[in-house]
């Protein structure tokens, strides 16, 4: 078996040309950043999509600029808080003479933030005789918590065309819940809900629907805001009514079926939309999907912190790493100009550093010593460095420009040495040197604003030790 002469397979190694075409690998955390950046681009088009859909879905069940024929009233949040005797002391002797009725009507989403949540409604009733209490399971996969809510608008005007229709008659009906969001979208007539998504009947066009019928037999339509978990008993009753038909749903399902997490983490598909959205078209279809899919999808949600802090790691590896194909090369003046760029990236990391400081240093208005010491030292050491990032980038302009002089008078002395030097010259006086050409523009430019910066902060430095 021949032995391996390892010393010259190392010195094989090393007589291998200075460039490599294999590409530098990113590090994990890049990676993983570039990653998380892209999940969450993906879920805010979604979003959009699905805002723009929801344009097209309203405009096909409700007509343009809805008007709702009855009175909203939206009040203070003093006012939204008093108690149930307070709200109804107005239409007290209604109630009970029988030419009114009072609605509580809550939605509920259970469990909430879970991608298997359930939705549930409840009403209360208050009329001359006693208050009674009606619950609604509205399923799984069917809307969110806004929908819940409209459905119980819905609910509570069912149950009083029902009594209507029955001989009742009303002259006033109230209906309080603490959605302030489907108010307004009422109110303005910019419905943004549909509703849960159970019949081909949305929740939105059965309230426009119950409430033209019940105004045109005379009836007033009140609807109230009432704030949540406030002394509003009514309001507590419906919120524990709507829980109590979410979790319901719960139980009747197979426990290891549903919180099982192969099954937690699988995305619903068109196979599993329903017979009866797939008729309507595909605006529906993907509505559906969306609902049944969004808890997942939020997960790649991120706040504006984390996109910056991911941001920041791509830009620094991207900054401090040099072109795929010249990571291995060990030449004097590409070390050089990536001690430039790491000059460079420490400066404008300082800026950060400083503009913190100066925040602290205004509101304590100029009273810490110690602070003001700190930070006129990183400013000396500040413009310190930038006057080193200038003097290198103008060294290194100079011997780049030189060496391209050089190599262009060799080259033409001799056609092999020409072809020899055509690859070290392509690489060197073109990618660096261009490079060198930014480096230069951008320290240039950092001079400039630090000049400027600096004369600003010196007025105002002055003019603050006048003052005082």
């Amino acid at each position: 078996m021949a032995r391996v002469n390892k010393r010259s397979a190392k010195t094989q190694t090393r007589s291998l040309p200075r460039y490599n075409t294999r590409a530098r690998r990113e590090p994990h955390s890049v990676a993983v950043a570039r990653e998380q950046l892209q999940r969450h681009y993906r879920f805010r088009a979604l979003q959009a999509a699905e805002t723009l859909r929801m344009y097209r879905l309203v405009d096909d069940v409700v007509p343009p600029n809805p008007k709702f024929p009855g009175s909203i009233c939206i009040p203070a949040a003093k006012y939204a808080c008093q108690k149930d005797e307070d709200r109804l002391s107005d239409i007290r002797r209604d109630i009970d003479n029988g030419y009114a009725v009072a609605y509580w009507v809550d939605g509920s989403y259970y469990p909430a933030g879970a991608k298997v949540g359930f939705l549930g409604a409840g009403v209360v009733v208050e009329d001359d005789k006693h208050k009674h209490t009606a619950g609604y399971q509205l399923g799984r996969f069917t809307g969110d918590n806004d929908d819940a809510e409209l459905f119980g608008i819905s609910a509570a005007l069912a149950l009083a065309k029902r009594d209507v229709e029955k001989g009742k008659t009303f002259n006033l009906i109230r209906i309080f819940t603490d959605s302030q969001c489907i108010l307004l979208q009422l109110r303005d007539g910019r419905i943004r809900n549909i509703g849960p998504m159970l019949t081909q009947k949305t929740s939105i066009e059965s309230v426009y629907e119950r409430a033209e019928w019940l105004a045109s037999k005379g009836i007033q339509i009140q609807l109230f805001w009432v704030k949540g978990h406030s002394r509003s008993q009514g309001n507590r009753l419906a919120d524990e009514l709507a829980g109590r038909a979410a979790r319901e749903q719960e139980v009747k399902l197979d426990i290891s079926d549903l919180w099982h997490e192969s099954k937690l983490a699988l995305f619903m598909t068109e196979d599993d939309v329903p017979a009866i959205w797939k008729d309507m078209g595909q605006d529906w279809v993907d509505e559906w999907l969306w609902r049944a899919n969004r808890l997942l999808l939020a997960r790649d949600h991120l706040f504006s912190n984390q996109i910056h802090n991911r941001e920041r790691t791509i830009r620094r590896w991207e900054d401090r790493s040099p072109s795929p194909g010249y990571e291995d090369s060990d030449d004097e003046e590409f070390e050089t100009m990536r001690g430039i760029r790491k000059l460079q990236i420490s400066i404008l990391e300082r800026w950060e550093r400083i503009d913190r400081l100066k925040h602290v240093w205004a509101t304590t208005k100029g009273t810490d010593t110690q602070l003001t010491d700190e930070l006129e030292y990183r400013e000396k050491q500040q413009r310190k460095e930038q006057m080193e990032l200038w003097a290198r980038s103008q060294e290194m302009w100079k011997q780049r420009r030189a060496s391209e002089v050089f190599a262009k008078e060799n080259a033409s002395s001799d056609g092999k040495q020409e072809d020899a030097e055509h690859g070290t010259f392509e690489w060197i006086g073109d990618f660096l040197l261009d490079i060198l050409d930014d480096l230069l523009h951008e320290a240039d430019k950092m001079m400039e604003q630090d000049v400027e910066r600096q004369i600003r902060e010196d007025v105002a430095r002055a003019e603050w030790r006048r003052k005082r």
